[in-house]
């Protein structure tokens, strides 16, 4: 009845599109990313301002000082050595003064790139992917956002420990900042659309609603794992926000497909009903507005991988039309 396709696998294969498209941008010099990107990102972007960081005419301007953190980020691992050669070589090709190979001018205009800059860039590449995404892409005439939270390790700085502690089961000295990321992507174009950022102590959930849920268009559709499968984000993102949800289910909600109304194989129209006590990451507002009771869609499907016993997963979803929505797609 379903696929047995792994998850996600034609995006993160190393045959996908996106995998090789990176592979060739990882050869291009800053001066060739510039090119490249000319059309997707806006030039009033990267125009010096008037005054602040960057605002003076320096070897390394706030454009290039873009280009070559781009070309360092396409490589990781690369040094900001390898990344002021780089620059080197296009000026010796363009017939300019010779630079130095010193990578300190280079490193302290990195450190003072605008944030707000960093920001608008990112909208820009998002909208423009956003705006050649094909009508076959999309799913069912819905546009699907994917939410989903990571953690990175910041640079060990007094002032990044004190917005990003280190995990208390460190020794003090001995830990990175760390830092706590929820992104929303574009499932037809794969373009981040947003980040939140918060320490350790901000759950993911706690994110998403506080900086990326409004961000959800009517007639979107989000697609998260089990972190964000709970009764306060179906009820308000179909409610309020005309916003259906395809989540996989918590492990510890009831998943017997026993109960509820048969809509087909491993297929179920069941009720929901609102928590007992509010939860930490709900605002007394928001639980006394929530109904207490929704309908809800429950799916399981089975996942085979060659070698491994078959698993079977559990989705909960708030598109209750089984003709329109079929199961197997939505598996």
């Amino acid at each position: 009845m379903f696929t047995a396709t792994e998850l996600f696998g034609p995006i993160h294969s190393p045959k996908a599109p996106l995998h090789s498209a990176r592979t060739r941008l990882q050869a291009f010099c800053p001066n060739e990313l510039s090119s490249l990107f000319a059309a997707q990102l806006a030039a009033p972007c990267l125009q010096p301002p008037k005054q602040g960081p960057h605002s003076r005419n320096r070897r390394y301007g706030l454009a290039l000082t873009f280009w070559t953190f781009l070309w360092q980020i396409l490589n990781p691992g690369s040094s900001c050595r390898e990344a002021v050669r780089k620059v080197m070589a296009w000026l010796a090709w363009l017939g300019r003064p010779k630079l130095s190979e010193d990578d300190s001018p280079y490193c302290q205009a990195r450190k003072r790139l605008p944030k707000p800059i960093l920001e608008q860039a990112l909208q820009t590449t998002a909208q423009t992917a956003e705006q050649g995404v094909q009508q076959n892409w999309r799913f069912h005439d819905h546009d699907v956002k994917v939410a989903d939270g990571s953690t990175v390790l910041a640079p060990d700085t007094p002032k990044n420990q004190r917005a990003f502690p280190q995990h208390r089961n460190q020794s003090l000295g001995c830990g990175f900042p760390l830092v706590r990321l929820v992104a929303l992507f574009s499932l037809a174009s794969g373009a981040l659309l947003a980040v939140a950022t918060g320490n350790k102590h901000d759950a993911e959930l706690q994110l998403f609603r506080r900086h990326l849920w409004n961000l959800l268009k009517k007639t979107d559709i989000l697609l998260a794992d089990r972190g964000f499968c709970d009764y306060v984000t179906l009820a308000w993102l179909k409610l309020k926000r005309r916003v259906d949800c395809v989540l996989r289910l918590q492990s510890c909600r009831p998943h017997d497909l026993r109960r509820g109304k048969r809509l087909g194989p491993w297929d179920r129209l069941v009720f929901w009903q609102k928590p007992l006590s509010r939860t930490r990451t709900a605002t007394r507002k928001l639980w006394r507005w929530l109904p207490q009771q929704m309908s809800l869609r429950l799916i399981a499907y089975p996942v085979h991988i060659p070698g491994f016993r078959t698993h079977r997963i559990f989705l909960v979803t708030t598109l209750l039309d089984p003709i329109a929505y079929p199961a197997a797609e939505l598996a």
